[in-house]
C-alpha cells in the first residue's frame, strides 16, 4: 500500500472478533446472538430473520457470511467515509 500510496482499511466485525478471541473460539464454534452486540443483533433478527439462538462461527454460513464479510464492509464503509 505504501508503494503504490494507497490508503490501506481493514474491515473487521470487532464485536464478533472480541467474542470468538474472548472465548478462544474455532471455526464451528456457536456464538450465542445475545452475546453480541445490538448492531449485530439487529442485522441477525430484522435484516435476516434468523430466529436460532446461536451460529456457527463460520464463513460459509448465512449468519457467518453476512457478519464476517457484509457487516464489516458496510461498517468499514461508513466509519471510513468511502
Amino acid at each position: 500500500a505504501d508503494e503504490w500510496e494507497i490508503d490501506l482499511v481493514y474491515a473487521r466485525n470487532e464485536d464478533v472478533g472480541a467474542y470468538v478471541d474472548e472465548h478462544g473460539l474455532e471455526p464451528g464454534d456457536d456464538i450465542p446472538v445475545d452475546a453480541l452486540s445490538e448492531h449485530n443483533q439487529h442485522h441477525i433478527r430484522e435484516i435476516l430473520e434468523f430466529e436460532e439462538d446461536s451460529f456457527p462461527f463460520l464463513l460459509d454460513t448465512y449468519v457467518g457470511n453476512h457478519l464476517l464479510k457484509t457487516v464489516a464492509l458496510n461498517d468499514a464503509l461508513e466509519e471510513h467515509d468511502i
